[in-house]
């Protein structure tokens, strides 16, 4: 899948590229890429093969809800690992589009002429039954319908997926997550709920207690719940790149023993087990598989030491269990 940043760039790829083919196009923020978006694309890429032509993407970055509720939801796939999902699907292309002030004031009915077939050339449109798109969200597949006939253009709408009664959504899977329902999550998605994000420098503590961790800044990014995770670790940029690394992951608050005293905001540390290598900067992906126990205050390293060192048995376990 080729990604194409920005509008402009779009019409002129597209138009130096077999323009006589016909292209066919989904849209959504896509966050998530659950199975609800990955039926959507499914049929997308299906009516492009049957039309013999182009399928593609429209995708936006930042998240509309940053700017039309004026508070960005948690971000369960951040832009490159959303890309890489979608481009796993067969697609031909990705527009990604900057939605700024300018863009949430756009009338869906100008989006469709000026953006879907003006810029990208749609000639049929894919969208799930709950889409929705432009000013005040007033795109809905209804209007894209009745557009649709007055421009020639072909519509095809995805009845939802749901989920023990309840339409798959994003909003749903976060709801889902932060109650640290990892198994209705990874149902909805169709894969382990993960997270990626570059190694950036810690304290040190780990190391001094002999259990070296990877930290990740998880910004806006949606997780679990706090507590000490059974994980897989995947990092990028390296021959171990394709392997699963078994791992313990914690989200929680700095023990209270640090001097200075730590900050109350949650950190997300990464134990790769039985792995000395230098990942700093690396970006990694943490595969979340269950819960092993809360997170808990401790008041000195020796106390924190013992419970890691119990936590690494019971991990050990686990993963042999796995492993037969």
């Amino acid at each position: 899948m080729e990604t194409i940043f920005g509008i402009d760039r779009a019409r002129k790829r597209l138009f130096s590229y077999q323009k006589a083919r016909p292209r066919v196009v989904t849209l959504g923020v896509f966050d998530g890429v659950h199975l609800g978006h990955k039926k959507v694309i499914a049929q997308t890429v299906s009516r492009a093969k049957e039309m013999r032509g182009l399928s593609l993407a429209v995708t936006f970055e930042p998240h509309p809800e940053a700017l039309i509720r004026g508070e960005k939801p948690s971000i369960l796939t951040p832009l490159p690992q959303r890309l890489a999902l979608l481009g796993s699907f067969g697609l031909d292309f990705c527009v990604v589009i900057d939605f700024d002030p300018k863009m949430a004031e756009k009338e869906p009915e100008a989006f469709i002429k000026e953006v879907l077939v003006g810029a990208i050339g749609a000639k049929a449109v894919v969208v799930g039954a709950t889409t929705t798109f432009g000013r005040g969200a007033r795109g809905t597949p209804e209007l894209l319908e009745k557009i649709g006939q007055e421009l020639g253009l072909k519509i095809h709408i995805v009845p939802s997926v749901t989920y023990k009664g309840k339409v798959i959504s994003s909003t749903l899977i976060r709801k889902m997550l932060h109650k640290g329902d990892l198994k209705a999550v990874e149902e909805m998605q169709g894969r382990d709920f993960s997270l990626r994000a570059a190694v950036s420098k810690g304290k040190g503590l780990g190391r001094k207690l002999g259990f070296p961790t990877a930290n990740l800044d998880l910004k806006d990014m949606a997780r679990p719940p706090q507590g000490i995770y059974l994980s897989y670790v995947r990092i990028n940029g390296s021959r171990k790149g394709s392997l699963r690394l078994p791992s313990l992951t914690y989200i929680g608050p700095r023990p209270a023993f640090i001097h200075p005293p730590p900050s109350a905001a949650a950190v997300c540390e990464v134990h790769i087990l039985d792995f000395a290598g230098n990942i700093l900067s690396q970006e990694i992906e943490v595969i979340f598989l269950e819960k092993l126990r809360d997170a808990k205050e401790f008041k000195s390293p020796t106390e924190l030491r013992r419970q890691i060192s119990r936590d690494v048995k019971m991990a050990r376990k686990l993963f042999a269990k796995f492993a037969d």
